[in-house]
């Protein structure tokens, strides 16, 4: 069964099937980013989903970020949609050199990702009274 998601990249969003991007920026094609122990990004393609009760246990298990929305059909789009908030990571595996999502009861595992924001205008006030 084919499935879709959407993600955002730069303030963007983009949707994504398995094969192809259907709409939004291409600058990463249909791939998608996962938070490494540094805290960086790595993008590898979207391989679809997996259902988390059947995944090997040699498998690779992924924090995927920045995923908002998930469908049942390769559109991206219809009734059958699944909204996931900004700010919550989905759990995914990494098999073949894809990141597949993995789902339970029909729908993606994602949780607030608690990632601390870096906040680049704190601390910079200084007090010229004296």
């Amino acid at each position: 069964m084919s499935v879709s998601i959407r993600h955002r990249y730069n303030y963007a969003n983009v949707l994504i099937n398995t094969d192809k991007v259907i709409s939004g920026g291409t600058v990463t094609g249909n791939t998608i980013p996962a938070v490494l122990k540094d805290g960086s990004l790595y993008y590898l393609p979207f391989g679809g989903v997996i259902d988390d009760d059947s995944v090997m246990r040699n498998a690779t298990a992924v924090k995927l970020v920045n995923v908002t929305g998930f469908w049942w059909n390769a559109m991206g789009m219809g009734r059958d949609g699944y909204e996931i908030p900004i700010g919550h990571a989905v759990k995914g595996y990494l098999l073949n050199d894809r990141y597949y999502i993995a789902i339970k009861n029909d729908k993606p595992l994602h949780w607030p990702a608690g990632q601390q924001r870096t906040n680049y205008h704190t601390d910079n006030v200084v007090n010229i009274k004296r």
